[in-house]
């Protein structure tokens, strides 16, 4: 038995790898710690040594990112494999984090559905109480 090279590429790899990316990332101060992590915009072409490049979305447009408590301020994430699409090993995409010291509370969420039941159609609003406590209070109200 033969083993391989750490400074080969193996046959699965033969391609060229894919350019590492760059994005800048604006997330609010509540979502450091935040046990349900963030939801950050990555748009799908990014400016690369001067052209503009296509990124492998490997987990869609939207990535969810947990930061700890004390993320500090433009510090970067690297999340590999979600640089430059290749038909080697695809690229890593370097997210340079802004966190906004202004946003402390996370925003209070409503959300309203309309369903049929035994009474007719009942309203029902679901409202994220706090951000430690991840209660929702439910009304029903007769339509």
């Amino acid at each position: 038995m033969e083993l391989g090279s750490i400074y080969t590429q193996s046959e699965n790899q033969a391609g060229k790898r894919g350019r590492d990316l760059h994005a800048d990332v604006e997330v609010p101060a509540w979502a450091l710690g935040h046990p349900e992590g963030v939801d950050v915009d990555v748009p799908e072409v990014l400016p690369c040594d001067g052209q503009q490049v296509r990124r492998a979305c490997l987990h869609g447009l939207d990535l969810t990112v947990h930061l700890p408590e004390q993320f500090p301020d433009g510090a970067a994430l690297r999340m590999r494999g979600e640089g430059e699409a290749s038909a080697g090993p695809n690229g890593d995409l370097y997210l340079h984090m802004k966190i906004d010291r202004t946003q402390k509370k996370m925003p209070r969420v409503a959300d309203q559905t309309t369903a049929s039941g035994p009474s007719g159609n009942l309203t029902v609003v679901a409202v994220l109480v706090s951000l430690s406590v991840a209660a929702a209070v439910v009304y029903a109200v007769a339509g």
